[in-house]
């Protein structure tokens, strides 16, 4: 029972991680002029959102039957998230990127983290 309550929560702590891992790369991503590093960057971001999303389905399908609502919301902020983070890159490397779009991706990534934190609480 110890090994399958430390299992889950190594899985929300390493979304944890990977969450501000897109942080960081989102935020060197946004900060730089020139375009081969603002697609390093993208590229850096888009292998920590695909490994995210693949740790979050494993996540999900184990504990889908214990908070199915709290799941749910969670795995839909995350889409929404990686969509703007995805967003904020585009308009970065077209030069229309404004402050609002990245205000309303660190507040969906910080919305997805609080989830977790709350999914950890339930599991304990």
């Amino acid at each position: 029972m110890i090994k399958f309550y430390w299992r889950h929560i190594m899985f929300i702590y390493l979304i944890i991680i990977l969450w501000l891992l897109l942080i960081i790369s989102l935020t060197i991503g946004v900060t730089r002029k020139q375009d081969k590093q603002i697609v390093k960057a993208l590229m850096y971001t888009r292998a920590l959102y695909f490994v995210l999303l693949m740790i979050e389905v494993v996540f999900s399908i184990q504990k889908f039957n214990q908070q199915p609502s709290l799941i749910i919301f969670s795995f839909i902020i995350s889409i929404f998230a990686i969509s703007f983070i995805d967003i904020s890159f585009q308009r970065k490397i077209h030069g229309t990127l404004k402050l609002s779009i990245i205000w309303i991706t660190i507040i969906l990534i910080i919305i997805a983290i609080i989830i977790l934190f709350m999914l950890k609480q339930k599991f304990v």
